[in-house]
């Protein structure tokens, strides 16, 4: 949602379009390149220098030890801080995003549909304490999210498995509607619950139905296909998405029928 309000501060539609195409085909490629130096500086200097970077060190320390490694003290001080404001203006984005979400979708449609006379008034005061509340809340709700992850052995994995199992839809479902004026409210819904039914039966029967997707990668029971996963619920949302929208005319055309049939008999 944090990135989505960037696009939306866009000066229009097409602005919003050309941002999201240079975001996600050039910046996040770059992004990835960037930290996944980090691993592949480290897993050389282990392979050459053992004693230096220990072949059996922790996914989640390597960033931290290869960039210690390469950079001087100063500089290595200036690294972690970078670190530690982008994760602190990640987080505080996202409570604000989550705010505004609930004071648009959820506080004034109610306070609307609750209000006695057709005209409300702006409280500006009480939606101001209703999204504290709900920054608050939102915070409390990430902290305790933490526990559903701590059986996950390295954050990376953790990562790895919440955005692939929740952004496919979103990130679907959004670059479609922004690319795509067929895209419909509809095929929106069904893309979150027809790919999501389908991303469940993955997880249930990885062997069957991403192992064709798995491009070598060996399957290990204990935790089966912790990344290539969210390839496999990227095509089947996008599969649900494009179907629904290519089959809307038909279907609006067997509605009609049905109803028409309804109202004569």
């Amino acid at each position: 949602q944090g990135l989505i309000m960037r696009f939306m501060a866009c000066r229009s539609v097409n602005e919003g379009r050309k941002a999201a195409a240079v975001n996600i085909l050039f910046i996040l490629p770059i992004s990835a390149i960037v930290v996944g130096n980090a691993g592949w500086i480290g897993k050389a200097i282990s392979v050459a220098s053992p004693e230096i970077v220990s072949p059996n060190i922790s996914p989640d320390e390597i960033f931290v030890v290869v960039a210690s490694i390469i950079t001087s003290p100063g500089v290595f001080g200036f690294v972690m801080a970078a670190l530690t404001a982008a994760l602190m203006s990640t987080v505080d984005t996202l409570i604000n995003a989550t705010a505004a979400v609930f004071i648009n979708d959820v506080y004034r449609p109610m306070k609307k549909f609750l209000a006695k006379s057709a005209e409300t008034v702006v409280d500006e005061k009480g939606e101001l304490r209703a999204a504290r509340y709900t920054s608050i809340a939102i915070t409390v709700t990430g902290v305790l999210a933490v526990l559903a992850f701590k059986n996950f052995p390295t954050v990376y994995e953790a990562h790895g498995y919440f955005h692939s199992t929740l952004t496919p839809p979103l990130v679907v479902a959004i670059f479609l509607g922004v690319f795509w004026k067929r895209f419909t409210p509809a095929a929106v819904i069904t893309t979150f619950l027809g790919g999501v039914a389908l991303m469940i039966l993955g997880a249930r029967y990885p062997g069957v139905l991403i192992a064709p997707f798995d491009h070598g990668i060996e399957m290990d029971p204990n935790r089966p296909y912790s990344y290539i996963r969210a390839f496999y619920n990227t095509l089947v949302c996008v599969g649900v998405g494009v179907s629904v929208t290519l089959a809307s005319a038909w279907l609006e055309r067997i509605g009609k029928t049905i109803r028409k049939d309804y109202v004569q008999g």
